[in-house]
């Protein structure tokens, strides 16, 4: 076995001071992870109990930030003890998408009371209770994209700390071979992550493109302008102007109210939501389209990604899983091909090259 140098101690020194701040940097990650998704988290825990909702309404306040909320009260009992509950979310209510607080509310609406928008007095559901205060409950325990993005960014963490486990293990191995293995497994773990990283964006990709398809189906409608302005937000580590207009429009007799312009509002950012604002002034009329299985979801373009641009897109997050697949696949063929030399047998060391650092 070949023994270890006096470079390859430095080194792996090197490597163990630069993974005590990988550590730190990823401690640190994880701590403002664990305290922006704490309420969601432990919602997760919460007990399911029958409920009786007295009120839900979705208020609309352009003043607010953000603008709509959910006005509701709900009942139900914990050990013979009467609670009332008037949380949506665990943690905050409102949300600038008033489809996304329609969507909770329309599927509770029942098919008797379908007509009627306003009365949802005495309908039964089910809301989530703290298993240690039965006081604080709330009628969902998370939104869909709110804990998918909490699973994927606790599953990155957590992929990351154990290789940065594994490395640092790697780096106290004597013999120096088995921790190059070590790290080349751990370099094809990464790699495998990132390619399922492509892979699902690239389904991100297709979904809008399916969704825009799917919305050629749609009724179309007129509609009325209740506001119209723009909104700030946050697009990656940017903010964007992006058009809000919040209109209402009838269909089969029943009001529905939106906010949703596009299925991507940010390519109507800056100076074109300016623009857009401006053309839709407050009480003027629109024509919108709708979805006649759900007429609550609604928008007024049905822009969706070029298909050309898809295409383009879409080939870097395909050519990534296939060039990992073949590059394996030679790996493997190539170490059948040229086996590892033998080992040899590491001598004995000395008293007196002992005490000299040479172990």
């Amino acid at each position: 076995m070949s023994h270890t140098t006096e470079d390859d101690s430095k080194k792996r020194r090197e490597l163990r001071i630069f993974l005590v701040f990988y550590f730190v940097i990823l401690s640190g990650i994880t701590a403002v992870w664990l305290h922006g998704s704490r309420s969601s988290i432990a919602a997760q825990f919460w007990k399911s109990t029958p409920c009786t909702i007295e009120r839900f309404e979705i208020v609309a306040d352009r003043a607010s930030n953000p603008a709509f909320r959910a006005d509701l009260i709900f009942h139900y009992e914990v050990d013979g003890v009467r609670h009332t509950g008037t949380k949506l979310l665990p943690g905050r209510d409102g949300n600038r998408d008033y489809g996304t607080l329609a969507e909770i509310r329309e599927v509770l609406v029942q098919p008797a009371t379908r007509g009627n928008i306003a009365n949802l007095s005495g309908t039964e559901a089910r809301c989530f209770v703290s298993r240690f205060d039965p006081a604080r409950a709330s009628l969902k325990r998370s939104l869909p994209d709110v804990l998918a993005g909490v699973v994927v960014a606790g599953t990155v963490l957590g992929f990351f700390g154990v290789f940065g486990t594994c490395v640092m293990l790697a780096s106290f191995r004597r013999d120096p071979g088995d921790a190059g293995k070590a790290i080349a497994i751990l370099v094809k773990a990464v790699v495998l992550l990132f390619t399922l990283a492509s892979l699902a964006i690239a389904g991100l990709f297709l979904a809008q493109v399916i969704e825009t398809f799917r919305m050629k189906e749609w009724n179309e409608t007129q509609a009325q302008v209740v506001w119209s302005r723009t909104d700030r937000v946050e697009v990656g580590k940017r903010s964007k102007r992006v058009p809000d207009i919040f209109y209402r429009y009838q269909v089969e007799g029943r009001e529905y109210l939106s906010n949703r312009y596009s299925l991507k509002p940010s390519d109507f950012a800056g100076e074109k939501a300016t623009g857009i604002a401006t053309s839709h002034p407050e009480g003027s009329k629109l024509w919108v389209f709708f979805d006649p299985e759900k007429p609550w979801r609604s928008v007024i373009r049905r822009d969706g990604p070029a298909i050309g641009w898809t295409v383009l897109a879409l080939i870097p997050f395909i050519a990534l899983p296939v060039g990992v697949f073949l590059w394996s696949g030679r790996q493997r063929s190539r170490l059948t091909k040229s086996p590892l030399p033998p080992r040899r047998e590491r001598r004995p060391r000395s008293l007196r090259e002992r005490s000299r650092g040479k172990w």
